[in-house]
């Protein structure tokens, strides 16, 4: 979603200029950094997250054969 950011009032862009630029700085990175996929689900982010809780609670011989 791109907002149109040409077409807002002088005065909303003077008061809005630094955190518009936030956006837009934040949205290139995310594009290149993802290639153009989506982010990911947070249900896999945590199930991602719970498995490398496991693999580091594991003990270092075991962790060599995860």
């Amino acid at each position: 979603m791109s907002f149109q950011f040409e077409n807002q009032n002088p005065k909303y862009l003077a008061e809005h200029g630094a955190d518009l630029a936030d956006y837009r700085a934040a949205q290139d990175t995310f594009r290149r950094l993802l290639s153009g996929k989506k982010l990911p689900k947070i249900n896999a982010l945590k199930a991602e997250y719970r498995e490398l809780g496991l693999v580091k609670a594991l003990p270092n011989k075991q962790r060599s054969k995860c």
